[in-house]
């Protein structure tokens, strides 16, 4: 029912461009992706039917990367990491601007192994993501960014004022 709602959501409204929102349950999702396998794979077919959108292909890119932790062959690891990097990456290149994919990008890079040799933009992203907080109207956007700060010790306790209103 939680899956027809967001396609529903996705069909009728669509999603603008210029909005760095996605509707909660993509977000929600994000947070389960990595430990559920499923919704994991439900999300990746939603994400894979928007087109033309930066930030539905950084989230695309995102739970890619996040599909990749739940094969068992090392060489579909890496091929399908790769297509969500580039996808994440080709989000950012587009739309450098969007709080939101700097921030999937940097969550992304935090929670990975450094052996895939994908961490180089995690201080980048931070900085980019402190300087225009200011810039997210949506509440429950702004708390989902300072939660995942928090939770990685991203955040020193004067950033964490500067973002806390």
């Amino acid at each position: 029912m939680k899956l027809m709602f967001i396609v529903c959501f996705i069909l009728t409204k669509g999603l603008s461009a210029e909005s760095p929102l996605l509707p909660h349950d993509i977000r929600e999702r994000y947070t389960m992706a990595p430990f559920d396998k499923n919704v994991c794979l439900e999300t990746l077919d939603i994400l894979s039917n928007i087109p033309d959108n930066n930030l539905a292909l950084a989230y695309l890119g995102a739970f890619q990367i996040i599909r990749a932790k739940h094969f068992f062959n090392p060489f579909k690891k890496l091929k399908t990491f790769s297509e969500g990097k580039n996808n994440l990456e080709e989000a950012v290149r587009r739309a450098p601007d969007i709080v939101e994919i700097r921030f999937i990008r940097m969550s992304v890079q935090q929670e990975i192994p450094g052996i895939l040799q994908y961490k180089s933009d995690i201080a980048a992203d931070k900085e980019f993501i402190l300087s225009y907080f200011h810039r997210i109207s949506d509440p429950e956007l702004r708390h989902f960014i300072i939660s995942y700060m928090e939770n990685a010790a991203l955040l020193t306790r004067e950033e964490k004022n500067t973002m806390v209103p």
